[in-house]
């Protein structure tokens, strides 16, 4: 963590290592940009949108090529007043799925970062959530939003794809971080990148590209659809447990008894998966928390958000409503299903 003559302000080093002692203004522009509309994905996802802060320019580090971003916070009067929207800024980041996304993106819960502004370890988040403590909270959301900045832009994609930080959940930042890495690649004096201000360059030019994901197309029935989110059983004719294989998802029944493909984004469910604990059948019945699109009287974009059962073994309970929003923004709740009848599971309908 670097600290910062203004309060509550936070640094991202953008270290550049240069085979030149110069750097064109466009790539400079052009990889702050990037850095900046991360900052801003990771607002609305970890914080809906309502950390108010202000990214700065300081003076570079003398002798090196860093671009120095300071993310400071920027509270209006009235919010000081009226305390956090919606009462804590830092609910989200302290529900099962914040904590996973931080945790992923840093290496620590937000515990530790919270602990890093002088708090004592065990109580501060505790305080911190009190909705009286806006400016302390917001402060705490500068340190995450830099830190989680950081370790986006220095981790490859299969560490990201591990922690649930999909290409579907954060489009934007995505996009951005190929921007970033193209406009690294194609100055050709930059030889590495660095996010802490040592000569330590993580990211190597011959890398650059392979931080350069393929996105789809962003249509906005895909990222923003009429979402409905409903708990379902399902029953799973060809599982597919290789997490990075994007090319298959899952395929079973619902309990209307109709063929569905589905993708499962339950980081809890996956580590299960990963350290063998889930005890599999020939035809293995999930209860999960699903959210779908409809078209043609058909469930179309099927996302299993939360497995809670896996052969009767509960896994997990499921997502409240805020945390849904966070997922999936704007959402609602298909009419209950009747009762399912005896599904034929080998037939495909």
């Amino acid at each position: 963590m670097s600290t910062n003559p203004d309060v509550g302000a936070q640094i991202i080093s953008l270290h550049f290592e240069l085979i030149e002692h110069s750097l064109p203004l466009n790539e400079f522009i052009d990889t702050a940009l990037s850095a900046q509309e991360i900052i801003h994905c990771f607002n609305n996802q970890f914080f809906e949108g309502h950390a108010q802060y202000e990214i700065v320019v300081l003076p570079p580090i003398p002798g090196t090529f860093t671009s120095l971003l300071a993310i400071r916070p920027k509270l209006r009067k009235a919010a000081l007043v009226t305390g956090a929207i919606g009462g804590s800024l830092l609910w989200f980041i302290e529900s099962d799925v914040g904590k996973g996304y931080v945790k992923g993106l840093t290496g620590h819960e937000p515990a530790y970062w919270a602990a890093q502004l002088g708090e004592s370890h065990n109580d501060t988040i505790e305080h911190l959530i009190d909705p009286g403590e806006v400016e302390k909270q917001h402060e705490c959301a500068m340190l995450i939003l830099a830190e989680t900045t950081k370790g986006f832009l220095e981790k490859d994609s299969v560490s990201l794809r591990k922690s649930d930080i999909s290409k579907q959940k954060f489009y934007d930042a995505y996009k951005a971080r190929n921007q970033f890495y193209q406009a690294c690649f194609q100055y050709g004096a930059i030889e590495g990148v660095g996010f802490d201000g040592t000569d330590n360059f993580p990211v190597k030019r011959n890398n650059f590209l392979s931080y350069v994901v393929d996105l789809p197309r962003k249509e906005e029935e895909l990222l923003n659809p009429n979402w409905l989110v409903g708990i379902e059983f399902v029953y799973v004719t060809s599982p597919n447990w290789d997490r990075e294989d994007d090319q298959r998802g899952w395929k079973g029944k619902g309990s209307d008894g109709k063929t569905i493909f589905f993708s499962i984004e339950d980081e809890e469910f996956w580590k299960l998966v990963q350290s063998v604990a889930l005890h599999t059948k020939v035809v293995d019945v999930l209860k999960v928390q699903w959210a779908f699109s409809e078209g043609n009287g058909n469930k179309k974009n099927i996302r299993v958000l939360r497995v809670l059962e896996f052969n009767q073994d509960i896994i997990s309970e499921p997502l409240d409503d805020r945390e849904l929003r966070v997922i999936l923004k704007n959402y609602d709740r298909p009419p209950v299903s009747p009762a399912p009848e005896q599904i034929s599971l080998f037939d495909d309908s």
